[in-house]
């Protein structure tokens, strides 16, 4: 039975994907779609077969089981808009390192990628499509909504609510009782002591918009 894997985007963080969802055993093959390559284009975990306007084609034909998306924090709204192109056609599983511990209470949604030595503490909620690196410590009694993006290292204390599409930088610390809006980013070291609602980035101890 056919079990494979389509990454939009072929590049480092497509290949990063790949790396970890091979290491699950779960899948038999991957593939990629990519608008700024050739299809045939080849790298160590298999071959661009097409753009991304061709990726319902092969949703229909079968030849594809479950999607995840490669692209970076820098096309947040590319990210948002594969994801409710495909959400009702195909698959989108987690990939989740072994070594993350995930509290049993909490709910974790679906195209989600939780690297390693990550912690989602008691009661929190985790939307789609969102990307942890490694290190990420998110708190008890957070909610986090889709398509949002952690650097490495990323810490949120208790009670903690954070938008759609949002980036947090290498580092940013968020204390407790904090709410985030939508399409908000933080620099690397980035320490936010206080309710952030206007779109932006915010950088410094403690963060201010730049």
């Amino acid at each position: 039975m056919k079990n494979v894997l389509a990454i939009v985007g072929a590049g480092v963080l497509g290949q990063h994907i790949a790396h970890y969802a091979k290491l699950t055993g779960k899948f038999s093959k991957f593939v990629f779609f990519d608008d700024t390559v050739e299809i045939g284009f080849e790298n160590k975990f298999g071959i661009v077969i097409g753009k991304t306007s061709d990726i319902n084609r092969y949703i229909k034909a079968e030849e594809i089981q479950h999607l995840l998306i490669g692209i970076g924090y820098k096309h947040m709204e590319v990210r948002e808009s594969i994801y409710d192109q495909f959400v009702a056609l195909i698959k989108f599983p987690n990939i989740i390192h072994q070594s993350c511990y995930i509290d049993n209470s909490s709910l974790i949604g679906n195209g989600n990628v939780i690297l390693p030595g990550c912690i989602i503490d008691r009661g929190s909620v985790v939307g789609n499509n969102i990307f942890f690196n490694p290190g990420c410590i998110i708190s008890h009694d957070n909610t986090i909504n889709d398509h949002t993006f952690f650097g490495p290292g990323v810490k949120t204390s208790g009670f903690v609510r954070i938008g759609s599409c949002c980036f947090f930088g290498t580092g940013t610390n968020i204390i407790d009782n904090i709410t985030i809006g939508d399409y908000i980013k933080t620099g690397a070291g980035t320490l936010i002591t206080k309710s952030l609602i206007e779109p932006g980035n915010y950088r410094g101890i403690p963060g201010r918009k730049s």
